[in-house]
């Protein structure tokens, strides 16, 4: 499925927000960022986390938020696991790329499950 992202309004902001949790390893994580009008990275977090999650909903293309998530989950940073909480001033250098594209209107391929209880 190929979902771009999409800017919000001229002089508005935008937050997005995803989850990555692996049910094996009961290790889970959050991210999200905010970005203004011309996609342009304002602020973001990621948190490390144990959860329950069992469904998820692509509304749009949140390449970035995914990719915080998962930075999240997969952490062995030993403060952010204890403090949960990870506040970026700027792009980390993992989502610089995928931040580029977002921004562009460049539509990523991602991998959904679909689920008959939830359809998109």
């Amino acid at each position: 499925m190929c979902l771009p992202w999409q800017k919000p309004p001229d002089h508005r902001f935008k937050l997005n927000i995803d989850g990555s949790f692996k049910p094996k390893t009961i290790k889970g994580g959050t991210g999200g960022m905010i970005r203004n009008h011309s996609g342009q990275w304002i602020m973001g977090f990621a948190c490390h986390c144990s959860s329950n999650w069992k469904d998820h909903t692509p509304w749009e293309a949140n390449g970035v938020a995914d990719a915080l998530a998962e930075y999240g989950r997969k952490t062995k940073d030993p403060t952010m696991i204890v403090n949960k909480l990870h506040i970026f001033d700027a792009s980390p250098s993992f989502a610089t790329n995928i931040l580029e594209r977002d921004a562009n209107g460049t539509a990523s391929a991602r991998s959904v499950p679909f689920c008959m209880d939830n359809p998109l």
